[in-house]
């Protein structure tokens, strides 16, 4: 990454930092579609659980919002061990 002859500077304080908040994303997110996928298939015991708060179509909704961004932080939590050695090695 060289721009007008300028490195950029990557140190493991700043890897560790963001293993650290893809995985605090990572568990918000699966939290959220598991909630959601408890939505979809017990509809009536969530929305009493949520005080209505949560429908069925809601709960879908959120299923289908969150799997992209699911998948990418799984992909993304995985692979920045191997990304941070690679680049700690340059």
């Amino acid at each position: 990454m060289k721009k007008d002859g300028y490195m950029a500077q990557v140190n493991k304080e700043d890897c560790k930092k963001l293993k650290k908040y893809t995985a605090y994303l990572l568990y918000a997110v699966i939290i959220i579609v598991i909630i959601s996928g408890l939505g979809i298939n017990y509809h009536r015991t969530m929305e009493f659980i949520t005080l209505g708060l949560l429908n069925k179509g809601l709960s879908f909704n959120l299923h289908v919002w969150f799997f992209v961004p699911l998948v990418i932080l799984i992909v993304l939590h995985t692979t920045l061990p191997v990304l941070r050695d690679r680049i700690m090695k340059k």
